[in-house]
């Protein structure tokens, strides 16, 4: 944990892909592991105790948020790897990269209660989850064109580099998801 934020080169990018890979093995796990709780009749007894009563709809939302999420941020991770390298600029601050992964894991993790809440507590773990992954992504989209930027004004004699544009579909996946909640 230290290590990530001593501002290493590359932190950030490992970061990304470690909350990345946790969250789609949760995403992957959560609809084998409930599906093994609702074939013991002790398990169902005892999550009803708790007034826990998930229906299958339920554990696919949840699973399914919790892998896309995780599989987004993997391509973040390896966007940011890969767009550093290209343009030989890398990241402006690692440090910030490992921050914004956190914050984003946060939203991924109030998504992933929200899944399991039917009340008002759900609707605003969600809206909540909504705006941390709309402010995780609006800076993170125009950050790669910005340090593109700074490199090629640095070295005018330098070939220009292509902007892949990895940001713009995890921008559009957040809109989506974003909307689907709200909707």
């Amino acid at each position: 944990m230290q290590t990530f934020f001593e501002g290493r080169s590359g932190s950030g990018t490992v970061a990304w892909m470690m909350h990345g890979m946790l969250w789609t093995s949760i995403g992957a796990h959560s609809p084998s592991s409930v599906c093994g709780w609702l074939t013991n009749p002790g398990a169902i007894a005892s999550l009803s105790s708790i007034y826990y009563d998930p229906s299958a709809a339920t554990v696919q939302n949840a699973a399914y948020g919790a892998a896309s999420g995780g599989i987004l941020m993997l391509l973040i991770g390896a966007g940011l790897h890969i767009n550093g390298r290209l343009s030989g600029a890398g990241l402006a601050s690692d440090t910030n990269a490992v921050l914004v992964s956190y914050a984003f894991s946060m939203s991924l993790f109030l998504g992933f209660v929200s899944d399991h809440t039917d009340s008002s507590w759900g609707d605003l773990l969600c809206s909540a989850a909504g705006v941390i992954s709309v402010l995780v992504m609006l800076p993170n989209s125009c950050k790669s064109p910005a340090a593109l930027g700074s490199k090629n004004q640095r070295h005018r004699d330098a070939q220009p580099v292509a902007d892949h544009r990895w940001s713009s579909p995890s921008t559009h996946h957040v809109c989506c998801r974003l909307r689907s909640r709200l909707a």
